[in-house]
């Protein structure tokens, strides 16, 4: 077994924490439950393949999960759990753009769903990475090649490097260290109250900042994420059912989910009494919504 958790950076999750939450429900959809002592064993698995692939604290390693379920988070704490720096992938965007994103931000390794597994080979890396292969809850499969070298010294305070849309041309890496983000999610915490009792709708993808309130913040509070699949964002009738059926306490998105929310909820239907607390970012709300 390996040491995992000993770092220098007082807000990467550790295994120890994630175990502390024991039975509590980590990560809930409307098809999957894990809770925190499943999603501890999973990470730590995830975590092994990894250094046993010739990962080492510091490195960047790509994530890509087409179903945004529980792999994507399992995934996610994998790599944290390694002394890993993230690098989140789209699944919706080309193979081609993909490939030159993991090449370009240096990662050694890719951790990906086995709904990913296509659109990975697609992709042209003339550098290939370890894989980790995962299933939809979060087991590995396989453990592919072994960590590519690249000309880039580890990093240890580097917790992700996100990406912009590149709507104006190449997308640009936007690195995030973990003081800013420990800033963040610390003060979105205190925003919001967060709680162990509380659970967190999670809306955006893991390649936008906000991303990483729901999914570190809500772990490190012992808290709930709920997470709704990518058709079910694409209508307000999906979004506002899937509402219904989850039962979140807090909603962070951007406006544009919440104009869908509230065109499609029946105006004499009131939102759901658990829903305590709604913050948006991201982009302007519209003044006649």
């Amino acid at each position: 077994m390996n040491s995992l958790g000993d770092t220098t950076t007082a807000w990467r999750p550790t295994l120890d924490e994630l175990l502390d939450h024991g039975s509590s429900t980590a990560f809930a959809s409307d098809t999957h439950r894990v809770s925190y002592a499943e999603l501890a064993g999973r990470a730590e698995a995830v975590a092994n393949a990894l250094i046993d692939g010739g990962l080492e604290k510091g490195n960047r390693v790509a994530l890509l999960s087409g179903s945004r379920g529980p792999d994507e988070l399992v995934g996610l704490f994998g790599i944290l759990l390694a002394g890993g720096s993230v690098v989140p992938l789209h699944h919706g965007a080309p193979s081609a753009r993909l490939g030159s994103l993991l090449q370009s931000a240096g990662c050694r390794a890719l951790v990906h769903d086995e709904a990913s597994a296509a659109l990975v080979r697609e992709m042209d890396i003339s550098n290939p990475p370890l894989r980790v292969e995962l299933e939809d809850e979060g087991f590995v499969l396989a453990s592919i090649g072994f960590a590519a070298d690249v000309d880039l010294a580890p990093s240890e305070d580097l917790a992700c490097i996100l990406h912009t849309s590149g709507s104006t041309g190449t997308p640009k890496a936007v690195p995030m260290r973990w003081d800013g983000v420990r800033a963040f999610t610390e003060w979105m915490t205190r925003l919001t109250e967060l709680n162990a009792k509380d659970r967190v709708l999670r809306v955006a993808e893991l390649t936008f900042d906000l991303a990483w309130f729901d999914h570190l913040a809500t772990a490190r509070a012992g808290a709930t994420l709920l997470a709704m699949s990518r058709r079910q964002l694409t209508t307000g009738r999906a979004i506002a059912e899937a509402v219904r059926a989850l039962s979140p306490t807090i909603i962070y998105a951007v406006p544009s989910f919440f104009t869908k929310l509230c065109r499609a909820w029946p105006g004499e239907e009131t939102l759901p009494a658990s829903l305590r607390t709604i913050c948006f970012a991201g982009e302007v709300y519209p003044q006649n919504e």
